[in-house]
């Protein structure tokens, strides 16, 4: 079957417009945070062990990145067809990783982009937003689970586990229970609740029974890659950080940002890393090179490929997608 797009309306356009301008502000802010961590730092040390780094270290820390992404790929594919949705894959893929461009709003929202370039294949845009829903919670409870794994190892931050672990659960019992159900009964906006009620029973579907096995399995494996790219980081320059706490520190910074509502969690991942590297003894300058580094090689990355596919899926838009 051959799908054809439709032609780009004035809506999509000031889609774009607004895209444009959200990913100038979150670089903007990026770039400010970034040059306030190295001048509260010795920035000319933090460059110096920035610039050590071997380029193949770069290329295959890159390359983890991208591996990861597939991963989450492979995550949106079987929430898509769940939803017995068959896209062509090549630019379902296109379409996954062009939501990446926006992956620095606040809660991720900016991804839901990916709606307007499924639409003129007639996915609706609650399916969509139904797969990104179900994303997030998937990340949560493995940035939930591995964090309170890991943080008994963290020193100072023990008393975290309880808080990782209900968290979790509380997040779990909100999905595979009635419970958000008949919070959501209170609403006053009665279009409103329905919206939500079936999203809820829409992720609730695709999260359970063996439904959630590869989703769940792909979310981990993406977020672990990451945590390995940051062992590898800071293996790199240098530092003799137990496995296990090296990814507890990850994940929780990861969770950090996410919760500070900061878009992309700039800054507050940044800082909640270089503060906990600091806690266990880490030189400051190494460990804002370190969260750099990190960040540059998972985020913008990402971000970097969002946009590569962003330009070619307006390339292509007028023209059959298969």
């Amino acid at each position: 079957m051959t799908y054809r797009s439709n032609k780009p309306t004035s809506s999509s356009l000031v889609i774009s417009n607004k895209a444009i301008r959200w990913l100038a502000i979150s670089v903007g802010l990026a770039a400010g945070i970034y040059f306030l961590l190295l001048v509260l730092t010795d920035w000319e040390v933090v460059v110096r062990i920035i610039s050590s780094i071997p380029f193949i270290t770069w290329l295959t820390l890159i390359a983890m990145t991208v591996v990861a992404v597939s991963f989450r790929f492979m995550r949106w594919h079987f929430l898509l067809k769940y939803q017995k949705l068959n896209i062509p894959i090549k630019f379902n893929f296109a379409v996954y990783v062009a939501g990446f461009a926006l992956i620095t709003t606040p809660g991720h929202i900016g991804e839901n982009v990916r709606a307007l370039f499924l639409k003129p294949l007639n996915v609706k845009y609650s399916q969509s937003f139904a797969a990104f829903l179900s994303e997030r919670v998937l990340d949560l409870i493995v940035l939930g689970l591995v964090s309170a794994i890991t943080v008994i190892n963290i020193p100072g931050y023990q008393d975290l586990f309880i808080i990782f672990v209900v968290a979790t659960l509380v997040l779990i019992l909100l999905i595979y229970t009635d419970f958000a159900r008949y919070c959501l009964k209170i609403m006053p906006i009665k279009k409103l609740q329905n919206i939500l009620t079936n999203l809820h029973v829409t992720v609730k579907t695709l999260l359970q029974g063996k439904q959630i096995f590869y989703p769940f399995i792909s979310t981990l494996f993406a977020w672990l890659l990451h945590a390995v790219s940051f062992i590898i980081i800071i293996d790199t320059m240098g530092l003799n950080i137990n496995t296990s706490l090296a990814i507890g520190i990850y994940f929780i910074s990861i969770l950090v940002g996410a919760f500070s509502l900061m878009p992309g969690g700039i800054g507050a991942t940044e800082a909640a890393m270089t503060f906990m590297l600091i806690n266990i003894g880490v030189d400051p300058a190494i460990a804002v090179a370190a969260s750099l580094v990190s960040r540059m090689t998972t985020l913008w990355v990402a971000v970097a490929l969002g946009i590569i596919m962003m330009i070619k899926l307006g390339i292509i838009k007028n023209k059959s997608l298969i």
